[in-house]
């Protein structure tokens, strides 16, 4: 219920619907999960850095966005405006966060467009040659 009502103010999603709101609340959460076992595990690499860079940039355009919504009605400078962000870590500061984000879709590019395997699971617990 609180990861739906961080959703909700957001307003990214019409209130006309909560259904969609109700599905984004159950869902997104098993979707990173996903993506990040499958990213972990080394299989399917490329589709779940793919996923994982679009929900990452939803996510950014939206903590930015609420950044400066909630900076022009408090008259708070943009990077000294904190709030719960809907991430799990509680309170965080907004150009922080957008730094970290930032940081992660580099990492999903890289992910992407890289062969290694080197820290993927997979590789390591059912490699031919020992």
């Amino acid at each position: 219920v609180a990861f739906l009502k961080l959703i909700r103010e957001y307003d990214m999603v019409s209130v006309e619907a909560p259904w969609i709101l109700n599905s984004m609340a159950a869902l997104l959460p098993w979707l990173e999960i996903w993506c990040g076992l499958l990213l972990l595990t080394g299989v399917a690499v490329r589709g779940a850095s793919a996923v994982a860079f679009v929900l990452l940039a939803t996510f950014t355009l939206a903590i930015a966005s609420r950044t400066a919504e909630l900076s022009g009605l408090t008259g708070t400078a943009y990077c000294a405006v904190a709030f719960d962000c809907g991430c799990g870590a509680g309170v965080v500061n907004g150009c922080n966060k957008l730094l970290e984000n930032i940081g992660l879709l580099l990492t999903c590019c890289l992910v992407f467009v890289s062969r290694g395997k080197t820290f993927c699971l997979r590789k390591n617990l059912f490699s031919t040659t020992r």
